[in-house]
């Protein structure tokens, strides 16, 4: 009887684990993809997330607000201006931004911000360093153009002749 007890109570510990795993991060990041369709959840929380700071600085005053990318979605942050100068390069075509890790309140809707979702943070500190974006060109796209270039070229000398 006890045993069938014990083994019921592991069985709904292990279940009840998996279930409300995702509410309990702790150390873990949050993407921001669960920020988004779970804001609910996370509103009014302290979250750390971890991405590319990208676009440009924002000043406002002593603050600022800077955009993060996590490759899928980006979010805003807000924080003090003097923290944000730890962020040396911001994501564009041609570079990759430097990684932050955030550390903030979460808010689904910002009164400050005009109803925004967006996150207030304590701590900014940069990961990984920025760095040049590399671009590949394909080998067909060089190619094609060319294949169009010497179309064009015969084209336009056949209409040509045909003028004179």
């Amino acid at each position: 009887m006890w045993k069938n007890f014990i083994a019921l109570i592991l069985i709904l510990t292990l279940v009840s684990s998996l279930i409300f795993s995702r509410i309990c991060y702790g150390e873990s990041h949050v993407e921001i993809t669960d920020l988004i369709f779970n804001a609910q959840d996370f509103d009014k929380k302290i979250i750390k997330i971890k991405g590319e700071a990208i676009g440009e600085i924002i000043k406002n005053g002593k603050d600022c607000q800077i955009n993060i990318s996590d490759g899928k979605n980006i979010i805003e942050i807000y924080g003090k201006r003097k923290k944000a100068f730890i962020i040396e390069t911001l994501g564009r075509y041609d570079k990759v931004g430097d990684k932050v890790e955030i550390i903030g309140n979460f808010n689904r809707i910002c009164e400050e911000h005009n109803g925004d979702m967006d996150i207030h943070y304590n701590s900014i500190s940069v990961i990984e360093k920025g760095r040049d974006a590399q671009h590949e060109v394909k080998k067909y796209k060089v190619y094609s153009s060319l294949t169009l270039f010497i179309l064009t070229a015969a084209i336009s000398f056949v209409t040509y002749r045909k003028i004179k």
